[in-house]
């Protein structure tokens, strides 16, 4: 939970975060290939979310797949190709 205020916890400014990174000195931490994330390191890597959706979102659209739907991972390449190939 992140907050600015821990004892009132006003719905504006705070936040229910789940990861499943350990936390330092927590049980998991020796045995998670993952290093530990303290509060502020959580809520840094959930606030640079936004960016890169958006940014995920960017690309999407200039290679056109935002403009249909495909059902196979082949097909997915095949329009990225000819797309590439357009440029």
């Amino acid at each position: 939970m992140a907050t600015t205020d821990p004892a009132a916890l006003p719905p504006q400014t705070t936040w229910y975060l789940a990861t499943d990174l350990p936390r330092p000195g927590g049980p998991r931490e020796a045995d998670s290939s993952d290093p530990a994330a303290d509060l502020h390191e959580a809520v840094r890597i959930y606030g640079i979310r936004h960016w890169i959706e958006q940014s995920y979102k960017q690309i999407k659209d200039e290679l056109g797949r935002a403009d249909f739907q495909v059902r196979s991972d082949t097909a997915i390449r095949r329009h990225q190709t000819l797309v590439n190939c357009a440029v």
